[in-house]
């Protein structure tokens, strides 16, 4: 199906693909539209949204870990790890702030964004940011 699905998509046609595994949107699409609440909240190529890397970080104590990670940049928290949306070439500077705190890492590494974490980024912001808005609309 994904090898139909790319046929037919070339020689300059679009295929629109409705779907909610997002994995498989990951290996056959090229441009992605997400859509949260009937609004289009962000529409891309595929390979440049996931070319952004991102530093995974597993430390103990996290909660500190995780404050000390919010000075680099955009923080979030999956399971047991921490993922921070900075330039990894800053990992060794990251981990050494981290040490000299008296955080002890266990595992720090760079990885690609799954087109998954992106799409929960997006729609949890946007559900934030709307339904912040309403209430404060709500209480004038």
């Amino acid at each position: 199906m994904r090898r139909l699905i790319r046929e037919l998509g070339s020689g300059g046609r679009t295929v629109l693909l409705s779907t909610h595994l997002l994995g498989e949107v990951q290996q056959i699409c090229d441009r992605v539209g997400i859509i949260n609440a009937g609004r289009m909240v962000a529409e891309h190529n595929v390979e440049e949204l996931r070319r952004e890397q991102e530093l995974v970080v597993r430390a103990a104590p996290k909660d500190q870990a995780k404050t000390l990670l919010a000075g680099f940049g955009t923080v979030h928290q999956y399971d047991d790890t921490l993922r921070l949306q900075v330039d990894p070439r800053r990992a060794a500077e990251v981990n050494r702030t981290l040490v000299e705190a008296g955080v002890e890492v266990s595992e720090l590494h760079t990885t690609e964004r799954a087109l998954e974490d992106i799409f929960f980024e997006l729609t949890t912001e946007l559900t934030t940011e709307l339904s912040t808005g309403e209430e404060q609309s709500g209480a004038r």
